[in-house]
């Protein structure tokens, strides 16, 4: 039987160990160094806002709730409210009060004794707050938050953990908020949303460390519905519960002098001194309050002796701080709620809730409860493991677990504890107990100095302690879970059966790495106090997420509707010969991914339920531990992680995700935000599935459509919007723009995810006509389509809206349009955009996909006496989640490519401004380049026509080519007589617009070579730019085209070109590896005529309803045990699954090809 540690070990030890403060404090005072046990003698009453919010609804079964605490602590909507409304003010702080330690004041942003700055010693609060109000709310509530930017540094907002869309105005981390701006935030928390503890914080790339170190982060809780029939289960007014945001402070130190036989400085210069190794530095003000600074340590201001320190030539080698920490972080506090070692109090006999939230950015925990006995000894309690990060389930029986430790508690996770405390007494929750401290009690992972994470070493800390009153009680029942939770954990549990079984659409492997030698191949000297030197150390896949630009990780595309498995493989720590200076780190990384929970399968190769004791298996996460590669044999269920060995094996993490309700772009990172912000970032963007992806292109002279299914083209059909015989050609826009009443009940997007197809005449046939655009709902296409081919334009089963454009303009039947559709202003529906020319100055307007009313134009081209055709696309060029609008010139003009930015749109229409202005005046509001883009050369003068996409390859190792990233491409194509050294169609990437702090833009590719990719495509200017990314010329002449994504053999969601030759035949375009063109030719079934459908009524009403219901439900024996649903496809489709097409308009093209491209058949 092991023996029981002592509490006066707790209360006497340091958090640097007995055998460094023997060596260090001689001539200090012993005081200043920091307790294991904080000031034990000084009571720390608990504060919580949630604590303040169950006192305020006492009395909410008889309807009262209230809305906001007394002093701002909290913000509720939970109750009958759906709308949890606040305004986030972000602001600096000279100083605030940690009770039980003192007034903590921000420093002077330099670092005397290395002689730089430092962005890190500064305080930041939302509200004046740190941590920030507390939000609470319950699934099927929106939250409305208006965050005021008042830093002198640009930023934005992100809910961490939240299954919510990313897109435009929600929970959106590639939009940049300027200082002095404000930024509306709506977010729709889905009606089956998880309920546990989430938070929020900014999350613009390259500041984002430096922001939440600062002090920017707080609570979101998602609480269960107010109206739950079984709330009294575990009712979350009455049941004890404690929600504890952790922060980390590096305190300032007091100076060392150098002296002879000094351990840490023995410098040359008797004037020299630093901070190292010393106690705190304090003062006491006027009112007799311990008076704080914030470190100026080089590493985000904690402290601790380095690899390569010289004590006799303190500045000669590693400075004190920088780099490989041999011995623990000796200056920092870890606060909970704001509180240094805070008393929670409560009772014996009943179930308490302890919430754990690492809001730090670096620290790493593993928690131990230990009681204090009468003779001085502590001993060690059990607790129940109900639940890692925000997802309550973990309470179900047979999921949650008995423990004696805490799963890791990573930056970003969180874990929820419960205890039934059968005796009164004192009780300490410590974080990273050592051997030194509590013997073999010491977690394995901590029993040396503390939490060694590859860097730094966290070292223990009692982060609280308990007081409990009562008399002693038998451990009673444990409270019942609701019947909701009980349900959930079914189809996780289903989930995970089936892809056991091998039931799961694709796997991937991501390959992170950290190595210094990375950012030295770049030419960069990494620096602590500066993130951006650092960049190409941390890597995904070889390649690293760029502030300005120049490098990217590829995009990875997963479909709604589909089961993925991630092997996340951690090689930290093994060599690279490739690299002339070769220098691993052998560190953890937290994997994050926003929006999408997994669950986790494996850790090194052991599944979760083998793992022993302090893992939940079968639960949602959104963050868990990568650990470095490892020892040969030394991972074991006890410890998955492995022994950290220098070319050791690699780590992997085996997890589990279902893709749902939400496309959109978004991010997974390391969340050691130091790591994130040097580059360790990928985008995902999650497209519409294949199955509900209608494909199709303009006719320029006929009378109708034809429409193929994106994961079956044999599924196709003929749109005929017009009436048989029009001759003026028809224009096509394919997107999600709207829904008929009908839907699927387990999507919880704003709209259906499929596909709906917007048509306009291309030409009148005479004066008399009008341009008519006609929305159809793609679900009740692809629905009839089961029974018809031919489909008239005046159904009203499929007829969505039908829009007047160009009201303000003399139409003639000389003027030629063109269509495209896609989210311009974040809303979650495909707006619709319109242009004409021909005979006129152009005209672009946009209309809303939501509503389909006018919200604004305007006249591109119009610094020139330009009256040619006009051709329109839309996508997400500049990756913000807002899309943008590409017009270029037809016939006539200079080949002129203009680009309008979604994000400036939307601004321009919430203010109000857009009524305001000319057409003149919206586009030079939203105009994104500052001089001209001419694809095709300065003397090109035939039609450029444009699309958009995400066509370039994704690598798994880089290649030395461009890569896809967040993005959309600029696709162009030369009519007529190509000019010499350039290819028919290039492909474009945009350098510049929002995303980020610099003054660059988070898209733009790799910094390859592009010389090879054909001609000078370098005419913009300025901070945006363009840059060729391949190009290519078909062996055949082309006469239309358009971005999507369709399945191509095995692949499923394969971002693509439609394209339609001379000949009239249709082609995919697909770059492979290296971006080589592959043309694979799509055969064309045209069956003999039959009716169209259309009749006032609809000729299938009769069956259309149930067909409805079919689509909606004919997978329910699968769907119904997963966690979330979402839309699938017709019956007729292939086994393949979904896709989407992003919200890509595009127009005509052709052109003449001189390559020999490989060629292929796909039916």
């Amino acid at each position: 039987m092991s023996t029981l540690p002592l509490l006066s070990s707790l209360e006497n030890g340091y958090i640097i160990g007995q055998q460094n403060f023997d060596s260090w404090s001689q001539g200090f005072n012993p005081d200043g160094y920091l307790k294991v046990l904080p000031r034990p003698n000084e009571k720390v009453v608990y504060q919580d806002p949630f604590l303040q919010w169950q006192i305020d609804h006492q009395n909410y079964q008889d309807g009262v709730f209230v809305s906001r605490g007394a002093n701002g602590e909290y913000y509720s909507s939970w109750g009958p409210a759906d709308t949890l409304e606040i305004d986030l003010y972000m602001d600096e702080l000279e100083q605030i009060v940690i009770d039980g330690f003192g007034i903590l004041q921000q420093g002077d942003g330099f670092i005397d004794w290395l002689g730089k700055a430092t962005p890190y010693d500064i305080l930041r609060a939302y509200n004046g707050r740190i941590p920030g109000p507390m939000l609470i709310t319950e699934p099927g509530d929106t939250l409305k938050i208006t965050l005021h930017n008042n830093l002198d540094q640009p930023t934005n907002f992100h809910t961490h953990g939240l299954h919510v869309s990313p897109v435009g105005h929600g929970d959106n981390v590639l939009v940049t908020i300027a200082p002095g701006d404000s930024w509306d935030i709506e977010i729709k928390i889905p009606e089956n949303h998880f309920i546990g503890p989430q938070w929020y914080h900014p999350h613009l790339h390259g500041l984002t460390n430096e922001q939440v170190a600062s002090g920017l982060a707080g609570y979101l809780l998602i609480n269960p519905r107010h109206d739950l029939p079984d709330l009294d289960k575990f009712d979350p007014v009455t049941n004890p519960a404690f929600f504890m945001a952790i922060q980390t402070y590096g305190i300032q130190q007091e100076y060392r002098p150098s002296r002879p036989n000094d351990p840490l400085n023995q410098s040359a210069d008797s004037s020299f001194s630093l901070p190292a190794g010393t106690p705190l530095a304090q003062t006491i003000n006027q009112d007799g309050d311990p008076v704080y600074t914030i470190s100026n340590a080089p590493y985000v201001t904690y402290s601790g002796l380095v690899a390569g320190y010289d004590p006799t030539d303190p500045l000669g080698g590693r400075p004190y701080g920088e780099g490989l920490f041999l011995e623990p972080v000796e200056n920092v506090i870890h606060t909970i709620n704001g509180q240094y070692n805070p008393t929670i109090e409560t009772t014996t006999g009943e179930w308490n809730l302890f919430s754990f939230a690492n809001m730090s950015v670096n620290s790493f925990f593993i928690v131990q409860l230990y009681k204090e006995e009468a003779d001085g000894t502590l001993t060690p309690q059990e607790l129940l493991l109900t639940a890692i990060d925000g997802d309550a389930a973990g309470v179900v029986e047979g999921i949650r677990r008995e423990v004696m430790d805490s799963p890791i508690l990573n930056p970003g996770s969180r874990i929820s504890l419960q205890n039934w405390f059968e005796e009164p007494g004192k009780y300490y929750f410590l974080a990273n107990g050592t051997a030194e401290l509590i013997g073999d009690h010491a977690p394995f992972l901590t029993q040396n100095k503390g939490f060694d994470d590859g860097h730094l070493t966290w070292a223990p800390q009692v982060l609280a302690t308990v007081e409990v009153t009562g008399d002693p009680t038998p451990t009673g029942a444990f409270p019942e879970a609701y019947d909701f939770l009980i349900q959930e954990s079914n189809k996780i549990n289903n989930l995970v059966d089936r892809a056991l079984a091998g039931d799961v659409d694709k796997e991937r492997t991501f390959v992170w790495s950290a190595n210094v030698g990375g950012a030295i191949s770049e030419g960069r000297m990494p620096d602590d106090t500066d993130v951006a030197t650092f960049e190409g150390t941390y890597r995904i896949n070889g390649e690293y997420y760029a502030t300005e630009g120049i490098a990217m990780t590829p995009l990875t595309m997963p479909m709604l509707g589909t089961t993925e498995i991630w092997d996340v493989v951690n090689i930290s720590g093994i060599s690279d010969p490739s690299l002339q200076v070769d220098f691993p780190l052998l560190e953890w990384h937290p994997f994050h991914i926003h929006q999408n929970d997994f669950v986790v399968l494996e850790i090194n190769g052991i599944p979760v339920s083998d793992i022993q004791q302090n893992y939940l298996e079968r639960v949602l996460s959104d963050t868990v531990a990568l650990p470095p590669a490892h020892a040969p044999g030394s991972v074991t269920p006890q410890n998955p992680y492995g022994t950290p060995q220098i070319n050791g094996n690699p780590s992997v993490v085996r997890i589990l995700m279902e893709f749902l309700d939400f496309p959109g772009a978004y991010v997974n990172h390391c969340h050691i935000l130091f790591h994130e912000d040097a580059g360790m970032m990928a985008v995902v963007r999650v497209i519409l599935n294949t199955e509900d992806t209608w494909l199709g292109l303009d006719n320029d002279h006929g009378d109708s459509i034809h429409l193929s299914q994106a994961s079956n083209t044999d599924n196709q059909i003929h749109l005929t919007p017009y009436g048989h015989g029009f001759s003026g050609g028809v224009q096509v826009a394919i997107a999600d723009i709207n829904n008929k009443t009908i839907r699927d009940p387990n999507n919880v997007n704003v709209n259906d995810n499929i596909t709906d197809v917007a048509t306009i005449q291309r030409q009148l046939t005479n004066p008399n006509q009008e341009f008519a655009i006609k929305v159809f709902d793609g679900d009740t296409l692809f629905i009839n389509s089961e029974f018809a081919y031919h489909f008239s334009g005046n159904d009203p089963n499929t007829l969505l809206a039908e829009i007047r454009p160009f009201q303000d303009i003399n139409t003639s039947t000389d003027n030629i349009t063109s269509i495209a559709a896609g989210d311009i202003n974040g809303d979650g529906f495909a707006d619709i955009v319109v242009g004409i020319g021909g005979g006129i100055a152009p005209r672009v307007e946009i209309y809303s996909g939501q509503n389909f009313q006018l919200l604004g134009r305007f006249n591109p081209f119009h610094h020139e006496e330009f009256t040619g055709n006009i051709n329109i696309a839309v996508g997400d060029i500049n990756g913000d989640n807002f899309d943008d609008i590409i017009i270029s010139q037809g016939a006539g003009g200079r080949g002129l490519v203009e680009l309008y930015d979604g994000r400036e749109f939307d601004r321009i229409i919430r203010t109000g401004e857009i009524n305001t202005l000319s057409p003149n005046g919206v586009a030079h509001e939203t105009e994104i380049l500052t001089s001209e883009f001419q694809p095709y050369g300065p003397h090109f003068t035939g039609e450029v026509k444009v699309t958009s996409g995400y066509v370039l390859q994704t690598p798994d190792e880089p290649n030395g080519l461009p890569v896809q990233t967040a993005g959309a491409n600029i696709t162009t194509m030369a009519m007529g007589d190509i000019p010499h050294g350039h290819d028919q169609i290039k492909i474009h990437a945009l350098l510049g617009g929002h995303g980020h702090h610099s003054s660059s833009h988070l898209t733009p590719q790799s910094a390859h070579d592009h010389s090879n990719h054909g001609g000078d495509d370098h005419s913009a200017s300025g901070n945006d730019q363009i840059l060729l990314q391949t190009s290519f010329t078909p062996d055949v002449e082309l006469t239309n085209f358009a971005g999507t994504f369709a399945d191509i053999h095995s692949k499923r969601g394969k971002g693509v070109i439609l394209a339609q030759d001379i000949n009239g035949k249709e082609q995919f375009i697909s770059l492979h590896q290296q971006n080589n063109p592959q043309f694979i030719a799509i055969d064309s079934h045209t069956p003999s005529p039959q009716p169209p459908v259309s009749s006032p009524r609809g000729i299938f009403d009769d069956v259309l309803q149930p067909l409805i219901m079919l689509r909606h439900h004919s997978l329910a024996s699968l769907m119904q045990e997963s966690f979330a649903f979402s839309h699938h496809g017709s019956s007729s489709a292939s086994p393949h699954g979904h896709d989407i097409i992003s919200h890509h308009g595009h127009h005509p093209i052709s052109n003449v090809g001189h390559q020999n491209p490989l060629v292929a058949n796909i039916s």
